[in-house]
């Protein structure tokens, strides 16, 4: 399972990869949300997973590696089954996390702008209004 798990990663990458100029492309509508940035989320979230599965497996390496001959493997096994979905389930909030932050920083410097322009327009008009509050 975790070698299948490790190919569907690296092929979600490559099909990823090669859609990138069709984000590119779709951002360049004058309408619409952008969809490069749809696209960047999306390839830093697989990108977590493959880095989330394999920080597990490799604390699942340590723990075999140091254990001793009469320890129960039982919690190998688990993480064995276990160790894809929880990955995939931490690519999944760590993805939701970078779209948040993206959506944010493009809301407050997009407000910026909105005052820097009527400050221009109006001549510093609407900024007295502000530092008077």
């Amino acid at each position: 399972m975790n070698g299948a798990y490790q190919w569907g990663i690296e092929l979600t990458m490559l099909v990823t990869a090669l859609l990138g100029p069709v984000a590119v492309g779709g951002s360049l509508l004058p309408y619409g949300a952008k969809s490069i940035y749809s696209w960047l989320v999306g390839y830093f979230s697989i990108g977590f997973g493959k880095l989330c599965f394999n920080i597990i497996v490799g604390f699942a390496g340590q723990l075999v590696a140091d254990s001793k001959s009469y320890q129960p493997m039982f919690f190998l096994f688990i993480i064995g089954i276990i160790a894809p979905f929880l990955a995939t389930g931490l690519a999944a909030g760590s993805g939701v996390s970078v779209l948040l932050q993206i959506n944010k920083a493009t809301e407050t410097y997009s407000g910026i702008a909105i005052e820097l322009a009527k400050g221009v327009a109006t001549k510093g008009g609407s900024l007295v209004g502000k530092l008077a509050k």
